[in-house]
């Protein structure tokens, strides 16, 4: 048998083989993180999954209040270790009210995002490329809206992001 008929029949072992599995949701792939302790102490805060069970995506997010209140604990329980301390030392003289939110697709990680708290709103936003995403969200019902406007427009009145 050539090569070629071996890797041919190697694949089409593998793609039957891969039809019979169950496939991965965004609450499995969570899970999963959670298992393994992969979402840097971020899931017992806030986790946000989509309605349509079949999505790939999630995002989990921690309040400035919380990030503070971690960063002071952490600060003053390893002194010896100054890049450590000066580090979460800054953090905890952050201002204003703002959240860190990691998305996740099909397990995979994006980079964090900053958005800070918009004014008499429950509202953050924050600008990425062309565009602004704003998470409309109540802490209490965990209930949210995710939403992207694109902030720019083209020399002929086309919408770019």
């Amino acid at each position: 048998m050539s090569r070629f008929t071996k890797l041919m029949l190697m694949l089409l072992l593998a793609s039957v083989a891969a039809v019979g599995q169950d496939p991965m949701y965004a609450r499995d792939y969570y899970a999963e993180l959670v298992k393994t302790h992969s979402l840097s102490g971020f899931e017992n805060e806030y986790s946000c999954f989509s309605d349509d069970s079949a999505d790939g995506h999630f995002f989990i997010f921690t309040t400035s209040d919380t990030l503070r209140r971690v960063a002071q604990v952490e600060a003053a329980s390893d002194p010896s270790n100054k890049k450590k301390t000066v580090a979460f030392k800054a953090l905890a003289d952050l201002k204003g009210d703002f959240i860190v939110r990691l998305d996740y697709f099909k397990g995979l990680s994006t980079p964090s995002l900053f958005m800070d708290k918009d004014k008499d709103s429950e509202s953050y936003s924050a600008a990425r490329g062309r565009g602004k995403i704003t998470l409309s969200v109540n802490l209490k019902t965990g209930r949210y809206r995710d939403e992207l406007h694109s902030t720019t427009t083209s020399m002929d009145g086309l919408w770019q992001l």
